[in-house]
Order: structure tokens, then sequence, then C-alpha cells
């Protein structure tokens, strides 16, 4: 006859840190960073005024430093450029190298200040569910 096991320790979760999402809120998240990031896709590719108003109104809060950051990556990205010895003119948009990294920068700028939009509502929403 085997010895009989000593009883199984409960599993203790670790705290994330991070709001869980469940149902509406999901869905919610899940559509507004879709939305967010088909309107930066909008703006990375056709540079129109609309699509970078529509960003700044979508990612408000988060979405000042996006633009602060898209900022900042587009100049390191001319200095780049002109020490590659790159054409780079205000009229022109440069070599593909330039404009496809730039598209790409502007759109994970901006999806990132939509992630942590949902990550910072759904930490208010917690708290005054908790309150």
């Amino acid at each position: 006859m085997s010895p009989a096991l000593p009883p199984a320790e409960p599993v203790r979760q670790i705290p994330s840190g991070l709001p869980h999402l469940r149902g509406r809120a999901l869905l919610a998240g899940v559509i507004y960073e879709c939305v967010v990031v088909a309107a930066a896709t909008g703006a990375a590719v056709t540079h129109e005024p609309g699509y970078w108003l529509a960003l700044l109104g979508l990612t408000l809060i988060c979405g000042l430093p996006a633009f602060i950051g898209l900022y900042v990556c587009y100049g390191l990205l001319t200095t780049l450029g002109t020490a590659l010895g790159a054409h780079m003119s205000s009229g022109d948009y440069g070599p593909p190298w330039f404009v496809i990294s730039d598209g790409i920068i502007d759109v994970i700028l901006f999806a990132g200040a939509g992630a942590v939009n949902i990550v910072l509502v759904s930490r208010l929403a917690g708290r005054r569910c908790h309150a």
C-alpha cells in the first residue's frame, strides 16, 4: 500500500497589476484599438490633417505624448537620412526606407497610446466599482 499524499496547497495567483477586461469592456477595448489603428494607418498613408485631428481626439491623454514622439522620431529619421546621404527635402517624402519606417512608427506610437488609454480607463472603472 502506498503512503498517503499530503494535501495540496492552494494555488496563489500573482497579481499582474493590469486590469482584467471581460465581456463588453473587452469588446469595447478591441473596437477602440481597431479604430485608433485604422485612423493611424490612414494618417500615415495619406498625411491628411483630418486623420491627425481624429487621432488627437481619439487618443486624448496618451495621444499628446504620441504626437511628441512622432516629431522626435521624424527628426531622428531625417537626421539619419541626411547622415546616410539621402536627399531629404520638405516637399518630397524621401527615400522608400524613410517613408515606410516613418509610417510604421506612426502606427506603433498611436496603437501604444490607445492601449495605454484602455488600461487607464479600465483601472479608473475598476476603482469606481470598488469604491
